[in-house]
């Protein structure tokens, strides 16, 4: 995670992040991030022959995991080095949304924190 930071623009598709970011938000990503992601934050990741954007849930040993907001199952690890940009902007119902602030940081964390155990309630599934 070097090189010279650059802000792109990106389009969120399919239902993995909604309610947050539902297809077809216009969402800005810094790529090559100066430092590690946090747990909560959005990151463009590698995913087949594409990417995804999906939410951090994890960090460990140089690598993360991540899930899809609306996925009851989390990624395959990355190593760090494939992170291609984390989310800091979106545009919602035509409003503005900061996703790099310490509030969207704090839900960013609760929601990777809580949704496995929504996801588990949802399907019926009982705690470990």
């Amino acid at each position: 995670m070097s090189g010279q930071e650059e802000v792109l623009a990106f389009s969120a598709r399919g239902a993995s992040m909604a309610p947050m970011l539902p297809d077809g938000t216009p969402v800005m990503i810094r790529t090559r991030p100066a430092q590690l992601p946090r747990v909560g934050e959005i990151v463009l990741v590698p995913w087949g022959d594409t990417v995804a954007l999906h939410r951090v849930v994890r960090v460990r040993n140089q690598q993360i995991v991540t899930r899809g907001d609306g996925c009851p199952a989390d990624d395959p690890p990355v190593p760090v080095s494939g992170i291609q940009g984390v989310a800091i902007h979106a545009l919602r119902k035509g409003r503005s949304l900061p996703l790099d602030g310490p509030g969207m940081r704090a839900l960013g964390w609760m929601l990777a924190k809580v949704m496995p155990a929504l996801w588990r309630i949802r399907m019926g599934i009982r705690p470990y």
